[in-house]
């Protein structure tokens, strides 16, 4: 396997750096993701998530609080 370049953004990130990320515990993040919740895929037993999918995720959140 390649290592990865620092310049190249990565793809899907793990549970827990998307849950610092977004200040969650993994518990929750994991609850929000099987809910179908935050969008979110599972590579074999992993959970794995889109930076850019979480940052719309957001951004649509965002939008629709009052």
């Amino acid at each position: 396997m390649r290592a990865a370049n620092q310049d190249t953004p990565r793809l899907l990130i793990g549970l827990r750096e998307a849950a610092e990320s977004l200040g969650l515990s993994e518990r929750t993040l994991r609850r929000y993701a099987k809910r179908g919740d935050i969008p979110s895929v599972k590579l074999d037993r992993a959970l794995r998530f889109s930076p850019t999918a979480l940052q719309a995720w957001i951004e649509q959140r965002m939008g629709t609080e009052a």
